[in-house]
Order: structure tokens, then C-alpha cells, then sequence
């Protein structure tokens, strides 16, 4: 998962939830199977701008599947050509990121900042 750090501050039901959230995805991020990175703000630009998307993968039996979420709805895309283009970005979002052993200290940085404030 790659989540952009203005979203991990923006205190959407006070500080203290945000923090408890917050610490909920560093216990996460020690879990073998997960991956998370945070997207620094300074970074600026990049190539997921347009909106939030999810890979879904099923196995090796069912093909991958793109949820996109939007203000105009929700959609699944499944035509291998979209999906390409989804699995693309995601790469290009993952590869401009950090390192993903950044992001505990990234993410108690962010959990101390809610609490003093």
C-alpha cells in the first residue's frame, strides 16, 4: 500500500483516532505479508495523482481486478489493457516512494505529532 502523508495528518475525527489509526498501521507494516509506504508531500507530484485505486488480486486462477474509487462512483475494471495501465502506475507510485523501512519511523513521527497537538 503506498497512502499519501497529507492523508495520515489530516485530523478526520480528532487526534486522538488519527493516532490510535496511525499505530494500528505500524503494527501492520511489521506483518510479513504487508507493505506500506508513505508518500511524502515534499515529493510533489506523482503518478497516481488522479485518485485512489486498489490492485485486487485473487490468485493465479482469476485475474486481477482494478477498483477505482471516485465522487462519481465506484468501478471494477477488468480488461487486461486497464488493468496493465493500474498495475503500471502502481510501479511508477512505488518506485518514486521510500523505502519501506522508512515508514515505521515515518508513521510514530506523524502518531507524536497528533498528540501534541
Amino acid at each position: 500500500m503506498v497512502v499519501e502523508e497529507a492523508a495520515l495528518r489530516r485530523p478526520v475525527g480528532g487526534n486522538e483516532l488519527m493516532a490510535a489509526q496511525i499505530k494500528y498501521l505500524i503494527h501492520a507494516a511489521a506483518l510479513p505479508n504487508v507493505t506500506i509506504q508513505v508518500m511524502p508531500t515534499a515529493k510533489g507530484p506523482h503518478a497516481a495523482m488522479a485518485g485512489t485505486f486498489a490492485l485486487m488480486e485473487f490468485g493465479t486462477k482469476a485475474p486481477t481486478v482494478v477498483y477505482v474509487d471516485s465522487i462519481a462512483g465506484n468501478v471494477y475494471l477488468e480488461k487486461e489493457r486497464d488493468v496493465r495501465k493500474f498495475i503500471q502506475t502502481f510501479d511508477l507510485v512505488r518506485a518514486a516512494g521510500p523505502d519501506p523501512q522508512e515508514t515505521p519511523a515515518v508513521l510514530e513521527n506523524i502518531a507524536r505529532e497528533m498528540h501534541q497537538t
